[in-house]
């Protein structure tokens, strides 16, 4: 496989630890707790309003970020974002760097060998986390970046 590049999850992408004290003063909205986000998929369908519930999270995602629920991974909790917005601290927000773009990364991730990696070093007997750090030397094989692109357009028309 020439046009493939075997690389370590570290090496496409880092974790965004952006934060903020007073989120509706930033004008944000909307936040996401790992009770919206569905295992397995792609989307964010629900969400909170923070004004209405006054969640005590600070952890902010902007639109195109990749959530990735850090609490019982097992469940296969990640999303792309398509608002910004503040989330749990059970959540790992991450983004692509200049090699992989964010939609393919979320494809990625939602990969039985991601998951099953996310799974093995997870601590806690009730409620196991997973910590980005751990998922930084997990390999995997990624196209060049015009093939990503191609492969997200043709995954968008299937509707997968």
């Amino acid at each position: 496989m020439a046009n493939k590049n075997i690389v370590r999850f570290g090496d496409i992408c880092r974790e965004v630890k952006l934060s903020s004290k007073c989120p509706i003063a930033d004008g944000y909205e909307r936040y996401v707790g790992l009770e919206h986000l569905d295992s397995g998929s792609l989307n964010i369908k629900r969400w909170g309003i923070i004004e209405d519930d006054n969640p005590s999270f600070t952890r902010v995602f902007k639109k195109g970020h990749i959530l990735l629920g850090k609490r019982r991974p097992y469940l296969r909790k990640a999303a792309i974002a398509d608002f910004d917005g503040i989330c749990s601290g059970d959540i790992i927000v991450l983004t692509g760097k200049d090699c992989v773009s964010n939609e393919f990364l979320a494809r990625l991730i939602h990969t039985d060998n991601f998951w099953s990696w996310a799974v093995q070093p997870s601590s806690g007997s009730l409620s196991p986390r997973t910590k980005f750090s751990a998922l930084t030397s997990l390999s995997l094989s990624v196209p060049e970046l015009n093939k990503q692109i191609t492969s997200n357009n043709i995954l968008k028309k299937l509707d997968l």
